[in-house]
């Protein structure tokens, strides 16, 4: 049985986003992700590496939203390493992602069609597997 559905996660954000009262509401929940980013330390350990497709952005805020509810720190990319180029994945850009990884205790895959087609999901599989992470999948 499933702990939440995609209608869930879209809920959730509605919440959170609604609060703003802007109308745009996947540049709402990219805006809110980022803004968290302002009070997340650098050398903080994770309990979750969230693995995703950006194009997911208003979902990972549901689920970023209830995973924290449950008492766990959740790392996402862009919103605490928001300096990052994704457009162009470099060497440097890979080394920060990594060492992410390794200062998280799991690692979550939120499976969509979107990251069926991002190369950053296949990416930290890869790594994920290298540094034997934990894995767990989040289908929506």
């Amino acid at each position: 049985m499933a702990l939440f559905t995609e209608n869930d996660l879209l809920n959730k954000s509605y919440k959170t986003i609604q609060k703003s009262y802007s109308f745009n509401e996947n540049l709402e929940a990219k805006k809110l992700l980022e803004q968290a980013s302002n009070n997340f330390p650098k050398e903080k350990t994770y309990d979750i590496f969230l693995s995703h497709s950006f194009l997911d952005a208003r979902k990972i805020l549901g689920l970023k939203n209830f995973i924290e509810e449950l008492g766990y720190s959740v790392y996402v990319d862009w919103i605490e390493d928001n300096q990052l180029d994704r457009s162009k994945v470099s060497k440097e850009t890979a080394d920060v992602l990594r060492t992410r990884m390794q200062n998280c205790k799991s690692l979550f895959f939120a499976v969509s069609e979107n990251s069926d087609n991002s190369s950053g999901c296949l990416g930290n599989w890869d790594t994920s597997m290298v540094l034997n992470k934990r894995l767990q999948f989040c289908l929506f």
